[in-house]
């Protein structure tokens, strides 16, 4: 009879290599953050495509108003 899928005896680990793909994986993850937002703020907010245009602008807007500054002579 043979093992399930998920059974990890059905595979032979001989030539397995620890950490392979763990900086891959490492950097795919640092590409990407994460935020909680109450669910009755969300909601208040529009949703999850508003709270992303949202923040899309907000984070434009500081990127302009980093860009204006200078220093004065």
């Amino acid at each position: 009879m043979a093992r399930p899928e998920t059974d990890m005896r059905r595979y032979d680990w001989a030539h397995a290599e620890r950490g392979k793909y763990a900086a891959k994986a490492r950097r795919a993850l640092a590409s990407y953050e994460a935020i909680y937002i109450d669910k009755k703020l969300a909601k208040t907010l529009g949703g999850p495509d508003a709270i992303r245009k949202i923040l899309e602008a907000l984070g434009e807007s500081l990127a302009a108003a980093k860009k204006k500054k200078h220093r004065a002579a």
